[in-house]
């Protein structure tokens, strides 16, 4: 617009965002028994962000209580699109996605949806993500990819449609404004090409029936509470999957990734899983990044040894003592996190065969280099 200042409008106190809304809306509806309690709860899934609050003030204007509920159910649904004359608002966001001015920086905006509402997403945490997906273009180099993924994070946030976090932490973050996120997770949902599930925090105890799941390209269901996955996922599209914070998971049965040759990205952080199933034998031609930091020092990890083309392993907080011999194998490898695991021993000659290895994590870890005799 070429103006001579420009005023970030931050997200509304309560009280400006019920003001805001109520001129919305128009009239003194809101001050009615009918509606005051609905519109509050309306008003909070808002979350402060004026495009929102104005878009769904004028798509209630006039409507009945039922209408009312019925987008308040749609709002905490991230379905914002079934409400009826709310498409605005979801063009609004979608207006700034389309306008962005790559595929990679639309294709970051669309992975950030898979993290939990109001999550702090590091550079750390999305990068496996887009490496995995190869979305940076003839970059082969963990910290130029580190490098452009910063560079795509200031264009989303200088386009609105990623919050800057103002912390005090070494990590930089970022966040996604809930109704931002909503229609984020529409987009990634409803557009063929992404093929993305997304049922994060939704206090799920057993393994979702999802009709479109066979269709699935990039599924996650971080913090919630499964304690078993299907005998076969029967996802031979997938290629993203989030289980990270699913702390009742105890149990992987053995032919649950059967058939599963597409799959880039496995994230089972903060799970408690206690035996690597047969069927990581099917991740082994296309696996680039594993989190496993739940091992027990019991756990067999020789399927893991064979994943050749896996290029980031987290293995941080998994109590190992001796970094076996095998993972000299893992010559795609480019970063290896071995932070928090305080009884570490690295013998000799096994960090030095990987050849291609950039990136080695190991704060607050191990406990001495073994010494070679030879």
């Amino acid at each position: 617009m070429n103006t001579q200042y420009n005023v970030e409008v931050k997200e509304l106190e309560e009280a400006d965002a019920w003001k805001l809304f109520g001129m919305s809306v128009g009239g003194d509806r809101l001050d009615s028994s009918e509606l005051h309690e609905v519109a509050r709860e309306v008003v909070k899934e808002c979350g402060g962000l004026s495009v929102a609050l104005v878009t769904v003030g004028k798509a209630l204007r006039n409507k009945d209580r039922t209408v009312w509920v019925d987008a308040l159910t749609q709002l905490r649904m991230s379905i914002p699109s079934r409400i009826p004359g709310i498409q605005k608002q979801v063009f609004s966001i979608k207006l700034s996605y389309d306008y962005l001015e790559s595929e990679e920086t639309r294709h970051c905006f669309l992975l950030c949806c898979l993290f939990p509402e109001d999550f702090l997403i590091s550079k750390d945490d999305l990068l496996p993500y887009v490496w995995a997906e190869g979305i940076f273009e003839a970059i082969e180099n963990m910290n130029e990819a580190r490098n452009r993924l910063h560079t795509v994070l200031d264009t989303l946030k200088r386009s609105s449609l990623l919050l800057n976090v103002d912390d005090d932490s070494r990590f930089e973050c970022v966040r996604m404004h809930d109704i931002v996120r909503d229609v984020a997770i529409w987009i990634a949902s409803h557009e063929d090409q992404h093929g993305f599930v997304v049922k994060v925090g939704s206090g799920l105890k057993e393994w979702p029936n999802i009709l479109n799941l066979r269709n699935c390209k990039r599924l996650s269901l971080m913090q919630n509470e499964i304690n078993k996955l299907p005998e076969e996922m029967g996802c031979s599209q997938l290629r993203t999957i989030s289980l990270r914070d699913n702390r009742s998971l105890r149990e992987i049965p053995d032919g649950c990734f059967k058939g599963m040759k597409s799959l880039k990205v496995l994230d089972l952080r903060n799970t408690n899983i206690v035996s690597i199933p047969s069927s990581f034998s099917w991740l082994t031609e296309q696996l680039r990044v594993l989190h496993l930091n739940v091992v027990k020092s019991s756990l067999n990890l020789s399927l893991v040894w064979s994943m050749k083309k896996l290029e980031i392993l987290d293995l941080s907080g998994s109590n190992i003592k001796i970094l076996p011999q095998e993972i000299g194998g893992l010559t795609n490898l480019k970063s290896l996190d071995l932070s928090r695991n305080s009884r570490l021993i690295i013998p000799p000659k096994v960090l030095s065969r990987l050849s291609c290895l950039e990136e080695l994590h190991v704060l607050e870890s191990f406990d001495e280099w073994e010494v070679d005799e030879g």
